[in-house]
């Protein structure tokens, strides 16, 4: 009379043990985001900080590419933001020429560089990089005859401060 149903024997997943599955996916899947998120977030950062390194190094590279060149230096402050110098490099000549001038822009916070320029600029051959710069000190050693750059403070685009310092000789002395 009674006779067996014929999925019996066979076995399902019950509704409860599918929901317990399917939260404990869902947490691991939120893990993999977020490790994921924050993996790339420090990336970004990372990656931001190396370009302003780099672009800072770039810049001395040039400043130390024109002063091995110059005999005498004038570093004078920048008159939108005097914390900020402006170096000028001249050759060995009698008057002496100016070759190089390396200078803060306060309208871009850039560091511009000048080729054989006037003081008013007439020959900005624009920024020498694109990373931002809160500060540009130089001075001036001049019996030993050598520029430094006291603080190259840069502004990552992750918001980080990269500072670099350097000394160059005037080896074009006459």
């Amino acid at each position: 009379m009674n006779a067996p149903l014929p999925h019996r024997g066979l076995r399902g997943f019950t509704l409860i043990e599918m929901t317990v599955v399917i939260a404990l996916s869902a947490v691991v899947t939120l893990g993999i985001v977020a490790f994921y998120l924050s993996a790339q977030g420090t990336w970004t950062d990372a990656s931001s900080q190396a370009v302003a390194q780099r672009d800072g190094t770039t810049l001395l590279d040039a400043i130390s590419t024109r002063a091995r060149g110059a005999a005498t230096a004038v570093i004078v402050p920048v008159a939108a933001d005097p914390r900020n110098s402006m170096m000028v490099l001249y050759d060995k000549n009698v008057p002496p020429n100016e070759q190089a001038r390396f200078f803060w822009d306060g309208t871009d916070s850039l560091i511009h560089y000048a080729d054989n320029g006037p003081v008013t600029g007439d020959y900005d051959q624009g920024p020498v990089v694109q990373t931002k710069v809160l500060r540009f000190s130089c001075s001036l050693m001049p019996g030993l005859a050598i520029v430094s750059v006291d603080s190259l403070r840069l502004v990552a685009l992750g918001g980080q401060i990269v500072t670099l310092t350097s000394s160059y000789g005037l080896s074009n002395q006459p």
